[in-house]
């Protein structure tokens, strides 16, 4: 078994030898900041839909504080997923590209199995 932690530095390495790493990136950062501008917004409408009601100043810091760690940690957890759904698709497609491109059955399939071991990590 391999633990998570290595599947990240192994598809950077796979990008990086394939020249993805900085299109990677690039789409990465695009996906975070939608992923910030939805975390911002969901925590404002939640926040504004509880000033309307009639609660205690504390009340209503602990309902933000939450609203704020539970979006908090969703967002993360997107964004890591994100990041790694990035470039296996990219990946993917580029292979595709790369394939059709400059048809070579051997050295393709030797690619192909080369992806398909980092793919089932």
């Amino acid at each position: 078994k391999h633990r998570s932690d290595d599947v990240i530095p192994m598809l950077q390495g796979y990008a990086f030898h394939n020249g993805l790493f900085e299109m990677w990136h690039k789409l990465a950062l695009v996906d975070t900041g939608l992923i910030f501008v939805i975390f911002v917004l969901s925590v404002v409408m939640h926040v504004v839909d509880c000033c309307g009601k009639d609660m205690p100043t504390a009340d209503w810091l602990v309902l933000a504080a939450m609203t704020v760690l539970v979006y908090g940690i969703l967002a993360a957890g997107l964004t890591f997923l994100l990041y790694v759904l990035r470039i296996l698709t990219v990946t993917v497609d580029v292979f595709c590209f790369q394939s059709v491109q400059h048809p070579n059955i051997p050295e393709a399939t030797e690619s192909w199995n080369m992806l398909q071991a980092i793919l089932r990590k």
